[in-house]
């Protein structure tokens, strides 16, 4: 099963300083952070804001090509080799169609920046997920801990023998 992300940010890692894309799924339930190279931080960056360029990149070439012999970006994936690394897929279609798809491999940070670029979804594997991904709490579930928590530290031995006797009495 695939699982559409979309790009949340990029940072750096905390004790390396380097790079992370986070990716996030539409609920906000999911995060994959995904170690990236310098380079390809600034061009997801600049994706993500629409940054134009003097220059043409190697992205907006390969974006014009598809437009000029005549394919759209259908999607893009994430999956993971054998090995557990990373491999991004790009599949086109005829312009304005969803005919048959044309599969290219892709190293994943190009799959993201040209989703990006050409606003097609962006899908990860659930196993990806699974085994690389944060799950995240909501607002609600956080406050709910936090109650928890407060209200666990505020027991006391005595709490314990409210409602009667029972196992938590000690023994004569």
């Amino acid at each position: 099963m695939m699982i559409q992300m979309f790009v949340t940010g990029v940072g750096f890692e905390e004790t390396t300083g380097q790079p992370v894309v986070l990716l996030n799924d539409s609920e906000q339930k999911h995060a994959l952070p995904i170690l990236i190279g310098m380079q390809e931080a600034g061009a997801i960056s600049r994706a993500v804001q629409r940054l134009g360029l003097r220059h043409r990149t190697t992205h907006r070439l390969i974006c014009e090509m598809m437009s000029t012999f005549g394919y759209d970006l259908d999607r893009a994936e994430i999956t993971l080799t054998p090995d557990g690394a990373y491999t991004g897929k790009l599949f086109m279609v005829p312009n304005g169609t969803s005919g048959q798809a044309i599969e290219f491999g892709a190293r994943p940070t190009d799959a993201i920046i040209l989703s990006l670029i050409e606003k097609a979804p962006l899908l990860v594997t659930e196993e990806i997920l699974t085994r690389r991904g944060i799950e995240l709490k909501t607002a609600e579930e956080l406050r709910d801990e936090d109650q928890f928590k407060e209200f666990v530290g505020s027991l006391k031995a005595s709490d314990f023998n409210k409602f009667g006797s029972g196992p938590a009495e000690p023994p004569d």
